[in-house]
């Protein structure tokens, strides 16, 4: 007998590629906040072309529906022409997610950033090796 699989745990400031925030450094977060940013980028751009077709679609499958009560198309087409509009609109829900999550990636990256800005000023951190040397002296 094969056991269940385990639970699955969210764990809190994870960025939706899985990386926790909290084990990355300063470079590796502006790093990671560049290619979110080219990504939210690209969603964006998604979301507005997918907004564009749901709208096709939706006035398409409202065509359908009258033209089907007037008995020019089919049941299949307006079926068609329905389901259609139906994918859009989910593939139009699922672009602005994707947006959304990759704008709480951008939150949780600039919240680290600002934690770990705010830590290193006055805790004796060092930061260069001119810092180093001035300490010695």
């Amino acid at each position: 007998m094969v056991p269940p699989p385990p639970p699955v745990v969210p764990v809190i400031g994870q960025l939706s590629s899985g990386l926790p925030v909290e084990l990355l450094s300063a470079d590796e977060l502006k790093k990671r906040r560049e290619e979110v940013l080219g990504q939210i980028s690209s969603a964006r751009s998604l979301v507005e072309q997918q907004g564009k077709v749901a709208d096709e679609r939706r006035q398409r499958s409202n065509l359908f529906a009258s033209l089907y009560t007037e008995g020019v198309v089919s049941r299949r087409e307006l079926e068609a022409a329905q389901t259609d509009d139906t994918k859009a609109d989910e593939d139009l829900n699922e672009a602005k997610r994707k947006l959304g999550d990759l704008e709480k990636d951008i939150s949780r990256i600039d919240a680290q950033l600002k934690k770990l800005a705010s830590s290193s000023h006055g805790k004796g951190i060092v930061k260069s090796t001119s810092d180093l040397k001035s300490a010695r002296n």
